[in-house]
């Protein structure tokens, strides 16, 4: 077997690509703990990924600025204008 950088190698050496819809290849099926490490490392990495995407979240809520209502002259004159119409 070989490793993903030989594999890299030979298949930019000699054109050979892999098809684009073709599905990831799983590792650790032969071996239980491999295969039970990389999951806590997908698991432990999704975790982190969500921290980030809150924390991502909270800093955009964070850095705009609160709305403060304005007055604005026309504003006040269609308002009184409407509350002459009552």
């Amino acid at each position: 077997m070989l490793s993903s950088t030989e594999e890299k190698a030979l298949r930019m050496r000699h054109g050979a690509s892999v098809e684009r819809a073709a599905p990831l290849p799983m590792q650790g099926e032969g071996n239980p703990e491999l295969k039970s490490e990389l999951r806590l490392i997908e698991l432990e990495l999704y975790r982190a990924y969500k921290q980030h995407m809150a924390a991502q979240a909270e800093a955009k809520r964070a850095a705009q600025p609160a709305v403060v209502p304005t007055s604005s002259r026309a504003k006040e004159k269609i308002v009184r204008a409407l509350r002459k119409v009552k």
